[in-house]
């Protein structure tokens, strides 16, 4: 009787469960709901829900009905609203053709009216948020009271929940006083898989408080920001890591790449990293790859000087392990520096162009002051200098590789860290140490008898120099670089400049095979 019963249960069991199966299999699975709004419908009860007793009038009160997952589309008028997120949402007007930039031509049209705030405004710790296809403008006063930031889309979680996984696309802004898209906070947490993809952003001159950031992107991790064109600005795109003694951050795996940015008052990409209170934990923005960027500004416009691409690690701040790849950067008047990447540790700077016409100032196209880590490789890039007969003719060099920081507070810093060395240095030794019955003497010394030396590989770059002044160098190697570093040149090709190459040191340099 027992061995029946339980037979029993069991049959009882498998037909609950076909039938559960079957149920499921009718019904399909459960799907994200789509909510929408009509600015342009009739709300008779002023609720913000449509006569219909279906759309809404307004894209908060959307929102506010949604549940996580839903889908807010958007139709075509003009919304005077600050909306907050506080859910995973889909909000989307028409973000027309695919890897197009910019939204399509029925595109809704978020509206600030010059007052501060933010146009949509994700909460703390809310995750899978979707922005897509908006027209988002004139949110802040111009100039707006200090401390005051307006953004189009905006993250500020000063919480330890990280906000993770926003996707930004396919919007315009136009006339954001502080930021079109702007992440940040003090270190609490990351930013992680933030996406910002073909957008426009028009930023308009910079000045002070007003017209400040196309993205700002302050402690986000595995960030992408690509596909974008920006004009104006303080900067571009502002890539960094900020701390606090009480928080230390670790910003890495962001990447900047395919963006059109021009015009930038600062710089068209900005990576930075410090510690405002001067605390002990320093934040790191780290693994940072710039790929295929083209980077346009003119020193002539605005009130700052103009690169391309500017680093300023400060305040305890580092910047490691980074990669610039396949960019164009295209400097006329420079007034500053084009490409600076001081202080950064474990520099690749592969394939990019840099051109730089009429300096109005002495300088360089490529700074490298007191950059360290275990290696930095500049190889198959083109730097091209031309100054403009007539105009003045400046000192102008194309790359310059300089060991001291020049200022007391970055001295200080850098003391304790700056380290100049070169994992491939081996290599070049190994070369001439092959050759040295036939071609040149060995090496004095080893590299084994060195652990730890220092320097740097540049190799199978283009420099070329037109009209540029009688003290210009192709390669400028400083005495402040450290006594033992170690550099090795090789396989270049150099035109142009008054010399060549202009050392003052190190003591352990290799030249071959350069043009």
């Amino acid at each position: 009787m027992r061995s029946q019963h339980c037979m029993r249960k069991l049959s009882n069991v498998v037909l609950i469960l076909v039938v559960a199966f079957v149920m499921m299999a009718v019904a399909g699975p459960v799907r994200a709901a789509t909510l929408v709004v009509d600015g342009t419908c009739t709300d008779s009860n002023g609720d913000d829900l449509c006569d219909d007793g279906v759309t809404y009038k307004t894209i908060q009160a959307a929102v506010d009905a949604a549940v996580p997952g839903d889908v807010i589309q958007v139709e075509p008028d003009v919304y005077r609203e600050r909306v907050v997120i506080s859910k995973a949402l889909t909000l989307q007007g028409d973000p027309g053709a695919a890897e197009t930039v910019g939204p399509g031509p029925d595109a809704p049209t978020l509206e600030g009216d010059g007052a501060s705030g933010y146009g949509f405004a994700i909460a703390d710790g809310v995750d899978d948020v979707i922005i897509e296809g908006f027209i988002i403008q004139n949110y802040g006063p111009h100039p707006e009271p200090s401390g005051g930031q307006s953004a189009g889309v905006a993250a500020t979680n000063g919480t330890t929940d990280p906000t993770t996984d926003i996707t930004v696309r396919y919007n315009r802004f136009d006339d954001i006083n502080w930021a079109g898209v702007f992440f940040y906070n003090s270190g609490q947490s990351a930013y992680e898989r933030v996406s910002v993809t073909y957008n426009d952003i028009n930023m308009g001159a910079w000045s002070l408080n007003a017209n400040v950031y196309g993205v700002e992107c302050t402690n986000c991790a595995q960030a992408y920001v690509a596909h974008n064109e920006i004009s104006g600005g303080c900067d571009g795109i502002a890539l960094s890591a900020q701390g606090t003694a009480a928080h230390a951050v670790d910003a890495t795996g962001n990447r900047g790449e395919n963006n059109t940015i021009q015009g930038a008052d600062e710089g068209n990409i900005l990576l930075l990293s410090y510690d405002p209170t001067a605390g002990d934990a320093a934040p790191v923005l780290r693994n940072t790859q710039i790929v295929g960027n083209r980077l346009v500004n003119d020193g002539a416009t605005g009130e700052q000087s103009n690169s391309a691409l500017l680093v300023y690690p400060a305040y305890s701040g580092e910047v490691e392990a980074l990669t610039v790849m396949d960019n164009v950067m295209a400097v006329d008047n420079a007034d500053n520096i084009p490409v600076d990447l001081a202080t950064t540790k474990n520099i690749t700077f592969s394939g990019n162009t840099i051109t730089v016409t009429n300096p109005m100032v002495n300088g360089r196209a490529l700074y490298l002051n007191s950059v360290g880590g275990s290696f930095m490789d500049i190889e198959d890039n083109q730097i091209s200098v031309r100054g403009i007969p007539g105009t003045g003719v400046y000192i102008f060099h194309g790359l310059d590789l300089h060991g001291s920081a020049g200022t007391r507070l970055l001295s200080r810093l850098l003391s304790r860290r700056t380290r100049f060395s070169i994992q491939h240095a081996d290599l070049m030794w190994a070369a001439l140490e092959g050759e040295a019955t036939s071609r040149a003497p060995a090496a004095p010394h080893a590299p084994t008898a060195r652990p730890g030396f220092e320097g740097a590989r540049i190799r199978n770059n283009r420099f070329y120099g037109e009209n540029v002044g009688n003290s210009s160098a192709a390669l400028r190697l400083r005495a402040s670089l450290p006594s033992t570093a170690t550099v090795s040149i090789a396989g270049n090709e150099i035109s142009g400049f008054n010399s060549g190459m202009w050392v003052n040191s190190p003591q352990n340099l290799f030249i071959r095979d350069n043009t």
